[in-house]
């Protein structure tokens, strides 16, 4: 994916989570996200989205097919664990 796309949909999921702390977080109409929270939800939305780039490049790079050959699997399973790692971590802030 191109680095704008991915920008885009790194700024636009951290504003959904934003959000959706303030509607549904720990206290509901407040911003009681602290710098912290706030730092881990932007750097764990990154590594989701680095991620689904990251497995959408295994699938349809040829050049990086031919280079792992069958380690394409262990590449995709590493990142879907950073994908499950770091919504374990957006969970915890809500």
């Amino acid at each position: 994916m191109e680095y704008w796309v991915r920008l885009i949909a790194w700024g636009s999921a951290t504003l959904l989570v934003i959000i959706a702390h303030y509607f549904k977080g720990k206290n509901p109409g407040t911003w009681d996200l602290d710098l912290s929270d706030f730092i881990n939800i932007g750097v764990s939305l990154a590594g989701v989205v680095s991620s689904c780039g990251l497995i959408v490049l295994a699938f349809t790079s040829s050049e990086l097919k031919d280079l792992l050959g069958a380690d394409i699997v262990a590449l995709v399973l590493g990142a879907i664990a950073v994908i499950w790692v770091s919504i374990q971590q957006i969970i915890k802030t809500f």
